[in-house]
């Protein structure tokens, strides 16, 4: 017996003969449209490709983006205000593509939605933990390290090993049991966690600091303000406690990753080494956590372990020999595609494709992704198989698609209670999607004011906030911290005060409170550490002596390249990034010219008595203000003394 069944292929349809009387085909359709459909009881290509369809405006909305049309379907059920359960309201996905834009919009609007179909793993935490490792352990610089610390998983992993973070009471997790990878097939080879082999010292040296993972970050990130080092591992620079600190955080993270450093072994055997590294992650999490992120994060971790556990029998003559890395990189791609099911729970609403949606009994239904190449579903190129050939074999062909979606389109409106179709104008790249076919179906008087309203950029429904976001009011509603106890400056730097008089509040926030923005994104040097790294140089060369006496330029200019190396190999390491190094180069440039300057004034009797000056105390600015400000500042002061030099 066939139930709903309106297409079958040729070797089904022989099947299906082959029973003679006894099958029996049941069709969902009224009994004055028999003529649509076959002996076998599918639809008649003929009949449904020239039937009209008429779809009311009311039950069509247009939206602009994908996320325009998760908006609308979040509208839709808002209007609904009530009055069915979720279990009575389907969505519907014409374009599969919108189911992760769909879930996020359930989300902000405290709609909780139900995919049959899984969550991909590849969106997943695990999936992310694995990729931004592989990042790291192929290119084990600073960019993809900091990108790996900044993985929310990586972090739990740094706090429980430097015990700021306490595994859960109770016996390790089912689930989470170590066996090998070959041994399993269903069972996750799983153990509780890494506790207590962080790295040696480690919990003394930080301990007492109590550092969060937002102060690490800060630690990486002022870190690489300062030296832009590009090599890690290596030499760390800068003061003594922040090289250890640096250290301990490239240890934790090292120790995580350790399994995939190894000698070239075949495929398979890296599977364990892999597993291992989400063990160190996730081992003390379990399926039946409260948190629904951790049960999602377990049932990843189960089903890559399956996936893994199912290719363990390759032949061993069929597998390369391959590193860590190329491992990694391999198992990626192979889980890219892997859905993680999850059960349905009370109070969901249901997700489904365009081809499950006929048999689904819920009474209200909204269908988002109503264009073509969904809605009906095309093949527009084949080089193998193009649809005229498709035709003359019997496979299912384009004109095929449109009979079947034509008569599923009909027979899910006909059969509920409300039903809107969403069609969208734009994907998410930009790119203009067409209308479904479907709706131009109809009434060719009214086919004008359809097309018309389809392809009019003003009828399309757009939003600025997704439903369930706080509204925007006419004020920002950031309220900026009330400054403490004031504190009167004792001076001011001429840039100081400059930056009162454009705003005394940020003075306050970068004088005063001390203030500075931090982040990793630098790739050369700023103005004021190019700066700072010319005053230094010549700090240096005014305070000695032996040289800043010399009147000969190759001798200031030597003594200048060499002051400057030592100095840049303290700051930004022996490898700096391609673009300080150019800016290293172009200083030197200018230390060489400065060299002749330098020695020509000092023959002219000019003498270089101090590098650095601080103004008396009792030098004053005058302010029409009740209290005097001192002003402060460096200056570079040379006197001269040679009775032949010139004025």
């Amino acid at each position: 017996m066939l139930v709903g069944v309106v297409d079958l292929a040729r070797v089904h349809r022989a099947i299906v003969r082959a029973y003679g009387d006894r099958a029996t085909a049941l069709i969902h359709a009224p009994e004055n449209l028999y003529a649509g459909f076959d002996a076998d009881g599918c639809v008649e290509r003929n009949f449904w490709s020239g039937r009209p369809i008429e779809i009311p405006d009311e039950q069509l909305v247009i939206a602009d983006r994908p996320a325009d049309q998760a908006q609308a379907v979040i509208r839709c059920l808002a209007d609904l205000r009530g009055a069915y359960r979720p279990e009575e309201v389907t969505i519907g996905l014409g374009d599969e593509k919108l189911a992760p834009t769909m879930t996020q919009a359930g989300q902000w609007a405290d709609i909780a939605v139900h995919d049959p179909r899984g969550l991909l793993a590849l969106h997943g935490r695990p999936f992310r933990l694995l990729q931004a490792g592989l990042e790291w352990v192929r290119d084990p610089r600073f960019f993809p390290f900091a990108a790996l610390i900044r993985h929310p998983d990586v972090e739990g992993f740094v706090r429980r090993l430097l015990g700021k973070a306490k595994p859960q009471a109770g016996p390790a997790p089912e689930w989470a049991e170590s066996k090998p990878v070959e041994q399993v097939a269903e069972d996750v080879p799983f153990s509780a966690g890494l506790e207590g082999q962080g790295p040696k010292d480690s919990k003394d040296d930080v301990a007492a600091d109590d550092h969060t993972i937002v102060e690490w970050l800060t630690v990486l990130d002022r870190y690489h303000t300062e030296h832009l080092q590009d090599n890690l591992g290596s030499a760390w620079l800068g003061d003594e406690k922040v090289a250890r600190r640096m250290q301990i955080l490239h240890d934790i993270v090292a120790k995580l990753y350790s399994p995939l450093v190894g000698d070239r072994r075949p495929l398979t055997q890296w599977f364990e080494p892999i597993l291992e590294v989400l063990r160190n992650a996730y081992g003390h999490l379990d399926v039946h956590a409260k948190a629904i992120s951790d049960q999602r994060v377990a049932n990843t971790c189960i089903e890559i372990a399956k996936n893994l556990g199912g290719l363990t029998g390759a032949a061993p003559g069929l597998q390369p020999d391959v590193d860590g890395p190329t491992a990694l990189r391999l198992v990626l791609a192979q889980l890219a595609g892997l859905r993680v099911p999850e059960d349905p729970r009370s109070g969901q609403i249901e997700m489904l494709g365009w081809l499950e949606l006929h048999h689904d009994p819920a009474p209200v239904l909204v269908l988002a992704g109503c264009n073509d190449g969904a809605v009906p579903q095309a093949v527009t190129a084949d080089a193998f198989l193009p649809d005229g050939l498709r035709e003359h074999l019997g496979v299912l062909s384009n004109g095929r698609r449109y009979a079947r979606d034509a008569y599923l389109i009909e027979a899910i409106r006909r059969s509920r209670v409300k039903c809107t179709f969403i069609a969208g104008r734009q994907a998410a790249d930009g790119e203009p999607l067409t209308p479904s076919r479907l709706l131009l179906a109809g009434d060719l008087e009214r086919l004008p004011a359809r097309i018309l309203r389809l392809c009019d950029p003003n009828h399309a429904r757009r939003w600025a906030l997704p439903y369930g976001a706080p509204p925007s009011g006419a004020t920002s509603g950031f309220r900026i911290p009330e400054p403490g106890a004031f504190v009167e400056p004792p001076a001011m730097t001429v840039t100081e005060f400059g930056w009162y008089l454009r705003c005394p509040f940020r003075y306050y926030l970068k004088y005063v409170r001390r203030l500075r923005l931090v982040d990793d994104s630098a790739v050369e040097l700023d103005a004021l550490q190019f700066g700072n790294l010319t005053h230094d140089v010549l700090q240096r060369f005014g305070e000695d002596p032996s040289i800043a006496d010399s009147v000969d330029p190759e001798a200031i200019a030597k003594y200048l390249d060499g002051v400057l190396d030592d100095r840049a190999r303290d700051t930004f390491g022996a490898r700096p990034l391609p673009a300080i190094r150019i800016q290293i180069s172009r200083l030197r440039q200018r230390l060489v010219a400065f060299a002749p300057h330098q020695a020509r004034r000092r023959a002219d009797g000019w003498k270089i008595r101090r590098c650095e000056f601080e103004l008396p105390e009792e030098t004053y600015l005058q302010f029409p203000i009740r209290r005097r400000c001192g002003s402060r500042g460096r200056s570079i002061a040379s006197t001269k003394t040679s009775a032949t030099a010139r004025g």
